[in-house]
C-alpha cells in the first residue's frame, strides 16, 4: 500500500510533441482544434484549476480529425497543459493498428512515448508486414505457467517496438513480479501513450481471475482515459464500459468519449458513472466536488461546470442538447456529403420466403445505387460501381452473398462479390482489409483515376 502513491504521480509522460502545438498555417478545416484548445485553457484559468474531474464528448464529424483533436485536448487537460498521459480504448483491433500507426506518422511519437496492444501478434504481424514488408519477422520467446495469479496478463503476445529496458526504475517493482513479465507489461503500465483494444484495460473492473486486473488497475491511477467509437459497442459491452469510467472517476482520471454520433442516453449513462465515481475520489481527497464538462465539435467548444445534486442530471441533459441544437443548425448549412434512402419492406411472420424477399430488396437496392453512382472505366469504357452491403450477423452475410452470386442480373450488370465477416481465415481477412482499404478510398481529385480502378485485384477479376 505504501507504493500505490509512486503509480499515481510517478510514471513518465510525454512532453515537447510539436505536433500538437498550434500552427500558422493550419488548414481551416482543422482550425477547430486549437480552438477547442484555446476554450479549455480558458475555462481553467477562470476557475483557477480548481476543478480536477473532466468528462468529455467529442462529437466532430468523420474526416475533421478527431484523433489528433483528442490528443490535443487531452494535453490541455494534463496538469501542466503541455504532457500526454492517457489510454487510448477502441472496440477493433485493425483501428487500434490504424491509430497507432497514425500516432506515430502524424504526431511523431516515438517508441518510448507509445505502445500500441491489441492481443493478437498474428495480426500485429501482418499489419507490420504491410507497413514495412522488408523487416523481418522477430522471435519471440513464451513462458508458461500454471498458477492463475502468473498467468500472462492477456492471450497471445504483440510485436512491440518497445524498449524493455525503458523506464525499469522509475518505480518499485519489487511486488509486481509475477505481473511485470513481458516487454507488453512494462508498456502498458509505463508507455505514456498507450493505444490498445479496450479488453486490455477493461480487466481492472473484473477481479475475479487471478491477478489480471493489476496491472490496469494500476496503469488508471496515473492515466487519463478516451474512449474512441465509443458507439460501436452495445448491450452488455456499454454496461462493462460504464464501470471502466466510473473506476476512472473513482481514481481520480479524466474521461473522454469520442464518436460523431453519440446517442444522449449514452452520454448521460456514461457521465452520471463519471460522477459517482469522481464523488468517492473527490471525498477521499478533500477536493472540488464539481465536475467540468466539455462539448467539442467541428463549430464550437461547449463547457458547463456541474454540481453534485439531485437536478444534475437534468443539467447535463439541457446542456447536452444545447450542444445538439447548435450542432444541428450548423450541420444543416453544410452541403449533404451523406444521403440515404429508406427502402420499404412489409413483414410477415407466416412468411417463408421472408428472408428472400429480404435477399430481392437488397439486389434491387444495389442495381439502383450502381445506376445513380457507376463511372466509366477508361480503359474499357465499363460503368463500373463498388459498394458494401453491411449485415448484423454473419449467417446471414454469408447467405446474402451466395444469393447476390447466384440470382439473375439484368444482361447489361455483371457483379463479383464477396463475404467479409470476423470469422473468416485471419490470413484471407487480412488481404480483404487490404484489397477493401484500396478500393473504397475516395480520396482521388478531379480527373483523377479512381484508386479502386488502380488495384491490381481489381484489375485481374474485370479482365
Amino acid at each position: 500500500m505504501e507504493y500505490l502513491p509512486f503509480f499515481e504521480s510517478e510514471p513518465p509522460v510525454a512532453c515537447d510533441i510539436k505536433e500538437l502545438k498550434p500552427k500558422k498555417n493550419t488548414k481551416q478545416e482543422f482550425q477547430w482544434q486549437d480552438k477547442a484548445v484555446t476554450a479549455i485553457r480558458h475555462y481553467r484559468d477562470q476557475n483557477n484549476d480548481n476543478i480536477s474531474g473532466f468528462f468529455i464528448v467529442n462529437m466532430a464529424s468523420t474526416g475533421c480529425g478527431k484523433t489528433l483533436a483528442n490528443a490535443k485536448i487531452m494535453q490541455a487537460l494534463s496538469d501542466d497543459k503541455q504532457s500526454l498521459r492517457y489510454i487510448l480504448a477502441l472496440g477493433l483491433r485493425t483501428l487500434t493498428l490504424q491509430t497507432g500507426h497514425e500516432y506515430r506518422d502524424r504526431m511523431g511519437l516515438d517508441d518510448s512515448q507509445l505502445a500500441v496492444l491489441i492481443g493478437s501478434q498474428a495480426i500485429q504481424q501482418l499489419h507490420q508486414d504491410e507497413q514495412s514488408p522488408k523487416n523481418e519477422q522477430q522471435e519471440m520467446n513464451y513462458e508458461a505457467t500454471g498458477s492463475a495469479s502468473e498467468e500472462n496478463l492477456f492471450d497471445g503476445d504483440d510485436e512491440l517496438r518497445w524498449q524493455e529496458q525503458a523506464w525499469q526504475g522509475v518505480l518499485p517493482e519489487e511486488e509486481l513480479t509475477t505481473v511485470l513479465r513481458r516487454a507488453k507489461d512494462r508498456a502498458l503500465l509505463y508507455a505514456p501513450v498507450l493505444a490498445c483494444t479496450i479488453d486490455h484495460i477493461m480487466t481492472a473492473t473484473e477481479t475475479t481471475r487471478g491477478g489480471r486486473y493489476i496491472l490496469p488497475c494500476l496503469r488508471l491511477m496515473s492515466s487519463d482515459l478516451v474512449i474512441d467509437e465509443v458507439d460501436d459497442f452495445m448491450g452488455e459491452d456499454l454496461v462493462a464500459i460504464g464501470r471502466l469510467i466510473h473506476l476512472a472517476g473513482m481514481l481520480g482520471r479524466k474521461v473522454m468519449i469520442s464518436s460523431a454520433t453519440i446517442p444522449p442516453d449514452l452520454a448521460l449513462s456514461f457521465f452520471h458513472a463519471y460522477q459517482q465515481g469522481w464523488q468517492l475520489h473527490a471525498t477521499s481527497r478533500q477536493l472540488n466536488h464539481q465536475v467540468g464538462c466539455v462539448w467539442v465539435d467541428e463549430f464550437t467548444t461547449h463547457l458547463a461546470t456541474l454540481n453534485h445534486n439531485e437536478q444534475t442530471a437534468q443539467y447535463y441533459q439541457a446542456e447536452h442538447q444545447a450542444f445538439i441544437q447548435k450542432r444541428t443548425e450548423q450541420l444543416a448549412k453544410k452541403p449533404a456529403k451523406r444521403k440515404a434512402t429508406i427502402l420499404p419492406l412489409s413483414r410477415d411472420k407466416n412468411d417463408t420466403k421472408q428472408q428472400i424477399r429480404y435477399f430481392q430488396a437488397i439486389q434491387q437496392a444495389i442495381i439502383a445505387q450502381h445506376q445513380q453512382h457507376s463511372f466509366p472505366d477508361q480503359l474499357t469504357g465499363i460503368n463500373v460501381s463498388f459498394g458494401v452491403v453491411r449485415m448484423a450477423n454473419i449467417q446471414p452475410c454469408i447467405r446474402l452473398t451466395r444469393f447476390l452470386l447466384e440470382a439473375a442480373w439484368p444482361e447489361e450488370i455483371d457483379i463479383r462479390t464477396m463475404a467479409y465477416h470476423s470469422q473468416q481465415v485471419l490470413l484471407l481477412r487480412h488481404a480483404q482489409e487490404k484489397h477493401l482499404d484500396a478500393v473504397l478510398k475516395r480520396k482521388e481529385e478531379p480527373g483523377e483515376t479512381p484508386a479502386a480502378l488502380n488495384d491490381p485485384f481489381t484489375a485481374t477479376q474485370a479482365a
